[in-house]
């Protein structure tokens, strides 16, 4: 009993001693913007999804599918930024054929855009441009 007595006090003094130190949380990747379209048809031309209000780090991932006659026509999409510190003006690009046995994924690109500029997206279309597109982006802070 007296050995019982003494190991609950020793768990409970370390579990007390553990208790009071501050937890440090590691940085967390947020999601600050998922766009998606289906069934598309139309290019653009550096269209504005967001613009960054703090320097820091961010992630891109893209996704796209084509959907047509089989490899008559494609789709390519640009996420297009200006590096933060005069580093230039940079992209992250994914590109999908119609009908091809599996859609295409983009690189996870990390990236320090320039606060307060966009960032902008460019739809453009390849062969007869007959296709359809299912495309996505998902862009997250590191926080």
């Amino acid at each position: 009993m007296r050995k019982a007595t003494i190991g609950a006090l020793v768990v409970l003094s370390l579990w007390g001693a553990t208790s009071w130190q501050q937890q440090q949380s590691l940085p967390q990747w947020s999601v600050v913007l998922e766009h998606h379209m289906m069934n598309g048809t139309e290019q653009f031309s550096r269209m504005p999804l967001f613009t960054p209000q703090k320097a820091g780090l961010y992630r891109v991932s893209g996704y796209c599918s084509a959907i047509g006659q089989y490899n008559e026509s494609g789709w390519s999409f640009s996420l297009i930024w200006t590096e933060a510190e005069g580093g230039g003006t940079n992209s992250a690009f994914v590109s999908c054929v119609a009908d091809s046995p599996s859609p295409s994924q983009s690189n996870i690109t990390i990236f320090s855009p320039t606060p307060g500029e966009p960032v902008l997206l460019t739809a453009e279309s390849s062969g007869t441009g007959s296709s359809t597109y299912n495309a996505a982006y998902t862009i997250e802070q590191l926080q």
